[in-house]
Order: structure tokens, then C-alpha cells, then sequence
């Protein structure tokens, strides 16, 4: 992979920096000096909000680096969201906060949004969503139980992670990338962030949603 400039994640998300790794970048972790769980915007759309939250995290960073003389870079932040009818699902703050989320998932299917944004050296930048469909069976008492003892629910939208679930036989389907659902869908970033890291621009590439 050609590249030009570094690659700085807005996010302090060791599994978002994973995935960006066996893709074949290598993401400098720097997380937003946020916490998107406790953000509040006057929307009740699941993609508004993660486009929203996605690019006040690169803004932040952006702000960050330029008041430290930091080098230039291009920077990627991202947002995911759970929503069931209409209601908007962000990362639960207790276990019991867990437990209804994951109670209000089963026996139904919920709509998991994952937003980016894309920040390159000369200025541009690209803002894109992605959606899926989760299904969730119901779960036994030992399943729930046993993930929320475990702690596995912490910092994550809707409560779980896609393929820790599958790995603990938890009856779900995705109709969608599996990677939206985990919070980064490299197979619709990878154009626009090889374009910026190689040449500093995203300008020719078209974005699926863009926030001014």
C-alpha cells in the first residue's frame, strides 16, 4: 500500500485500530476527548446522529493535533448506532442498562448505522453511512447472563459485539456486512482512505451522505 501520510483514528476503539491492522494500515490511535454515550443531539435519526458524531470526532482531533504542532495527517472517525422502531440505541452505561438492551434486541430484528468521516491534508473531506440489519433470536438465561457477568457489553453499541456473539452461540443473523455492524465497514472506506493516504486529497470521491 502506497502512502504519503500517516493515518490517525479518532477513536480509542481497539477493535476498530484491529480491523484497519489486518487490512493492512497502521492506525495511531487518538481518541476524541468525547464520549459519544453521553451525547444528546436533537435527532431521531440513527444516520444523522452517527454522521453527526463522526465528524465532531475527527473535528476534535483535527483541533487537537493543529493546537500541538502535530503533524499532518489524514484522520478517520466513525460512529455506530443501534436503533429499534425508530428509538435510538447508543452504548449502555450500566449492566443493567445492557440487560434491557439486549432484552428490547431479542425475538425481533434492529437496524445497526455505522457513519465515517474522512479528513485529508488539503482539507477535504468525505462523511458515509452504512446500514444493517440484525435479527436476534431469543437468548437462554445463560447466554445473558453469562455475556453480561463477563463484562463483554461494555462500550459497545446495542450492548455486544457481532462476532463475539456468534462465537458464544448466540442466535443471530445479518443481512449486510457484519463489519457495519461491528463499527467499520473497511470494504466501503478502503477507496476513499488508500486515495487520501496516498495523495492527501478525497475530493473525486463521492460520498454516500455528507454533512456541511
Amino acid at each position: 500500500m502506497i502512502t504519503r501520510w500517516p493515518l490517525v483514528l479518532a477513536s480509542g476503539s481497539a477493535r476498530r485500530a484491529a480491523m484497519l491492522r489486518e487490512a493492512g494500515y497502521s492506525p495511531i490511535l487518538e481518541a476524541a476527548d468525547i464520549d459519544d454515550a453521553t451525547v444528546v443531539l436533537e435527532t431521531q435519526s440513527p444516520r444523522a446522529l452517527t454522521l453527526a458524531l463522526a465528524l465532531f470526532k475527527v473535528r476534535r482531533v483535527e483541533a487537537a493535533r493543529r493546537n500541538r504542532g502535530a503533524d499532518t495527517a489524514v484522520i478517520l472517525g466513525a460512529d455506530t448506532m443501534c436503533a429499534v422502531d425508530g428509538d435510538l440505541i447508543g452504548k449502555p452505561d450500566t449492566v443493567a442498562h445492557a440487560e434491557s438492551m439486549i432484552r428490547a434486541f431479542e425475538g425481533r430484528a434492529h437496524e445497526v448505522v455505522t457513519a465515517w468521516c474522512i479528513a485529508a491534508p488539503d482539507g477535504t473531506r468525505v462523511l458515509e453511512v452504512d446500514c444493517a440489519i440484525v435479527h436476534l433470536d431469543p437468548l437462554t438465561h445463560t447466554q445473558r447472563s453469562a455475556h453480561l457477568a463477563a463484562g463483554a457489553w461494555r462500550g459497545k453499541a446495542g450492548g455486544y459485539n457481532y462476532p463475539e456473539a456468534i462465537a458464544a452461540g448466540w442466535p443471530l443473523r445479518c443481512e449486510g456486512l457484519w463489519e457495519t455492524v461491528v463499527g467499520l465497514p473497511l470494504v466501503r472506506i478502503a477507496p476513499a482512505l488508500t486515495k487520501a493516504l496516498a495523495c492527501g486529497s478525497v475530493s473525486q470521491v463521492q460520498p454516500a451522505g455528507e454533512i456541511t
